[in-house]
């Protein structure tokens, strides 16, 4: 059975008071958010990192992670920040891309589903075709001597004489 960790939970919530993420706002960096990171900002509230931890980790990990999840409360490195500040311009316009991306493969699933649609019809329409071609064969062959006779059409092809290629 699941511990109740609603008390270590709000603890941890009081921590971040004045320090958590802000969309499009300054960068909130926090020591131990990710597994095998000594420090990284959050990219997102701290409450859903709160809840992945406790839905997620083994048991055993669970007090160890809340308790050293804090923000970090010195100034870091220009460059570090900077670097990080960097990455998550990167990471924002990746996220867009994605986006268009999504939508284009959405378009992309519509129209082909449109086209599988026209494309069964056009199937169906030709079998229509064929049939009513068979079916009237010997009457279209009886107009087509009618309306052209002499023709070199054997029934299948066109068959042509070379001697008279050039009698035109």
């Amino acid at each position: 059975m699941m511990a109740d960790y609603g008390i270590l939970r709000a603890k941890v919530l009081r921590r971040f008071e004045g320090h958590d993420y802000v969309p499009g706002g300054p960068l909130v960096f926090v020591w131990h958010v990710h597994h095998g990171k000594l420090l990284g900002p959050l990219i997102a509230p701290i409450e859903e990192r709160i809840d992945y931890i406790i839905d997620q980790k083994e048991d055993h990990e669970i007090v160890t992670r809340l308790d050293w999840l804090r923000p970090v409360m010195c100034e870091l490195p220009e460059v570090f920040v900077k670097a990080w500040a960097e990455w998550d311009r990167a990471w924002a316009e990746w996220d867009r891309a994605r986006a268009e991306l999504d939508r284009a493969w959405a378009e992309w699933d519509r129209a082909r589903a449109e086209w599988s649609r026209a494309s069964a019809e056009w199937s169906r329409a030709w079998a229509e075709l064929d049939r009513a071609r068979a079916e009237c064969s010997e009457e279209l062959e009886a107009i087509h001597v009618r309306e052209l006779s002499g023709c070199p059409w054997d029934g299948t092809q066109m068959v042509f004489d070379a001697a008279n290629a050039a009698e035109g």
